[in-house]
């Protein structure tokens, strides 16, 4: 990171741009994947039991890793 911050915009503006090319084609495709009387309901439970999978889990993994870190003290000695 001695390069500046030029090159971390640069380097995070290429990752979100690479990210957001991705998510385009997938939400196109979403509603092409369901018949049209379910289409609204498939796209929407779909969508929602991802969130509740993906980020009902991520607090609690968290919670998880940073209860091993707790053995070691991260804190500076104060003086």
């Amino acid at each position: 990171m001695d390069n500046g911050l030029a090159i971390a915009a640069l380097a995070y503006l290429l990752i979100m741009i690479n990210t957001v090319g991705a998510q385009v084609g997938a939400y196109t495709m979403l509603s092409l994947l369901f018949d049209k009387r379910s289409r609204y309901t498939g796209v929407a439970m779909g969508w929602n039991l991802g969130v509740i999978a993906a980020g009902g889990t991520a607090p609690y993994l968290a919670r998880c890793g940073s209860s091993s870190a707790r053995a070691t003290n991260w804190r500076r000695p104060s003086s």
